[in-house]
């Protein structure tokens, strides 16, 4: 979610550094790549795409470990990882076109969160479905798939 409200601000800062228009900004929220302006980089569209797919597998991997599916979690631990490790390259190299010095540290940054979150999914994943009964391994899973 930080990523994708990083880059709506790194693309409203250069689109007043261009004079170029956007479209409404419903396009961050729901990352739909017809709702992106016309103008979108193929990084942008990879990064916003990559957002919501990345928020829809964190659903489907909650609803597999909820269900004690372990071969679905591990199914959606990959897609997780693999979408993650797309928008974050998608969103380092759209960090390094952007001239502010700060915001384009604080999108990288937000990159090097997202890629940082993988493992302690996986592990969290690990720990919900050794532990179905803990109220604290499903917690802990929560807190971080819903960051």
């Amino acid at each position: 979610h930080e990523v994708v409200q990083l880059l709506k601000h790194a693309r409203q800062a250069s689109a007043q550094r261009t004079s170029l228009a956007l479209r409404p900004s419903t396009y961050v929220e729901t990352a739909a790549v017809d709702q992106l302006p016309a103008n979108a980089l193929p990084d942008e569209i990879m990064a916003l795409t990559r957002a919501a797919a990345i928020c829809a597998g964190a659903d489907r991997l909650l609803v597999a470990v909820i269900r004690k599916d372990s071969e679905a979690a591990a199914d959606q631990c990959r897609e997780l990882a693999q979408d993650t490790k797309l928008q974050a390259d998608a969103t380092r190299r759209i960090a390094s076109t952007i001239t502010d010095a700060t915001l384009s540290a604080k999108v990288k940054k937000a990159a090097d969160a997202s890629d940082r979150l993988v493992p302690q999914t996986v592990l969290g994943v690990k720990g919900a479905l050794a532990n179905p009964a803990d109220p604290d391994a499903q917690r802990q899973l929560r807190d971080v798939v819903l960051k």
